[in-house]
């Protein structure tokens, strides 16, 4: 069940990226982020189980995606936390200024 809700939640990330990228070719962008064409062909098609959170900053920086909830999506941020994060913003706020 738990692989079922995760590969779930990478077909979601996938159409996003999809969405995002418009009608720019996904080898043109893959060069514009610095990414094989491949991964992110997977990535858009949900293949890649965990994504790597350097090529996930690459994607969210290039098409300015909601950081919180691409990670959610890529299974790098376990969903409770994801939900008491949203609930209190102040506190996420400041645990992504650490980060960076």
């Amino acid at each position: 069940m738990q692989r079922k809700k995760q590969q779930k939640k990478l077909n979601e990330l996938g159409k996003i990226l999809e969405k995002a990228r418009g009608d720019r070719s996904l080898a043109e962008v893959a060069k514009k982020m610095r990414l094989s064409f491949g991964y992110l062909a997977k990535l858009e098609r949900g293949e890649v189980p965990r994504p790597k959170i350097e090529m996930l900053r690459r994607v969210i920086k290039f098409y300015g995606l909601d950081y919180d909830n691409t990670l959610y999506l890529s299974d790098k941020l376990a969903e409770d936390v994801y939900w008491k994060m949203i609930d209190n913003r102040h506190l996420w706020n400041y645990i992504r200024t650490i980060e960076a």
